[in-house]
């Protein structure tokens, strides 16, 4: 059921969202970015793999124990959930996943990191999205991660890394590793804590070039309250709310702006 918090939030987004043709945008690099990278044609073919999978899964009633459910889905009963139901309700839409595809392609990412593969269609994105770079991700529960495992075979990924473990620790050991993360997408957990925590700890990281987009920014208003926080960071430069997901931006020749559009 849609919360009353979810209406008026939406409420508000539609009122004062920017038109994904750019009217009312002044700043040369955000008007490029959304009448070009937001909009051209998606580079490669192997997209379309990615939803065929996807239809699959959605069929598939193998049952998971998932061990990390961050922050709890109304689909989970005591912990279990098919392989269906997660394809179905916990993974980025075929909007979502050509979304992070555009954005990525703001910027020449070979380093990319996901916090929360889930079983993998969002990766598989990422992944086809860096042909030349590498995508590391991170998933807590062990049964989603070989979930995933299959989705890379089947699509004959290779250029992804699987971290299993607490998202925390997992992206500690990361960073320090790290000279510089070129794309961070935070889809785990879903809390106001925990998110803004992935995110400090991936700041270090941070190049003018970079970007880093949040996945359920107004699911409830905890996520909405660290969304605020996020960009409200002296590093942000910019920062976009496509309601669903947010991106954020860290070039330092632009001028604070936090904008609302629709995609």
């Amino acid at each position: 059921m849609i919360s009353q918090h979810n209406i008026a939030s939406y409420a508000h987004w539609i009122w004062n969202a920017h038109s994904k043709k750019g009217h009312g945008i002044h700043s040369p690099f955000l008007f490029n970015l959304i009448t070009n990278s937001l909009h051209k044609p998606l580079e490669g073919n192997g997209f379309g793999e990615i939803e065929l999978l996807r239809k699959q899964l959605e069929c598939n009633k193998t049952e998971l124990t998932i061990s990390d459910l961050g922050s709890g889905s109304k689909f989970a009963k005591n912990g279990r959930r098919t392989i269906a139901s997660v394809a179905k309700h916990s993974t980025s839409s075929v909007s979502d996943g050509r979304l992070l595809v555009r954005l990525m392609q703001t910027t020449d990412a070979c380093n990319v990191v996901e916090v929360g593969t889930c079983i993998g269609l969002g990766t598989s994105y990422l992944a086809m999205a860096a042909r030349q770079g590498r995508v590391t991700t991170i998933e807590g529960s062990a049964e989603l991660a070989n979930v995933a495992t299959e989705t890379f075979k089947k699509l004959n990924i290779s250029n992804v890394a699987q971290m299993v473990g607490d998202a925390s620790v997992k992206l500690k050991e990361l960073v320090a590793n790290a000279d510089k993360l070129d794309f961070v997408f935070f889809d785990a957990n879903h809390r106001s804590q925990p998110t803004i925590e992935y995110f400090k700890l991936c700041l270090p990281c941070v190049s003018n070039n970079s970007v880093f987009v949040f996945d359920d920014i107004h699911k409830n208003a905890d996520m909405e309250q660290a969304w605020l926080e996020i960009i409200g960071n002296e590093r942000v430069t910019l920062s976009l709310d496509f309601y669903t997901m947010g991106a954020v931006f860290f070039r330092r020749e632009l001028s604070k702006q936090n904008i609302l559009l629709r995609y």
